[in-house]
């Protein structure tokens, strides 16, 4: 699958100001949602921070892949967000987080992508 087929115009946002984590999470869940590929948004939303409970998506570098598997989800995609300022983020490497991408994918999908069926 390429990449033009999972990033819609409609899951980016170029000029994002969360001021925590928690807005950054909400916000890149509703850019998903405008996507159209989500059925059940706090479904989604849920698992999105069930994941982030496990541990933080924030990779360093100024990277966060926030992300869940869920059956909400009708359609796999992408949503991109960044954010000039920076945002807490409970990263690695303790630094602000600038972008963040999240995939969004059925549980099938997802065990498919990792090699199990």
């Amino acid at each position: 699958m390429r990449i033009t087929e999972l990033l819609d115009k409609r899951s980016i946002f170029l000029d994002a100001a969360p001021k925590n984590k928690s807005e950054a999470l909400d916000q890149i869940v509703e850019l998903m949602v405008q996507s159209g590929k989500i059925a059940d948004t706090e479904a989604y939303r849920k698992q999105v921070y069930l994941r982030e409970e496990e541990s933080t998506t924030g990779i360093g570098e100024g990277i966060a892949i926030p992300h869940g598997k869920c059956n909400a989800v009708t359609k796999p995609g992408l949503a991109a967000m960044v954010v000039r300022d920076g945002v807490d983020f409970d990263s690695l490497d303790g630094e602000p987080v600038t972008l963040i991408l999240s995939q969004r994918m059925r549980r099938f999908q997802w065990s498919v992508l990792m090699g199990k069926k």
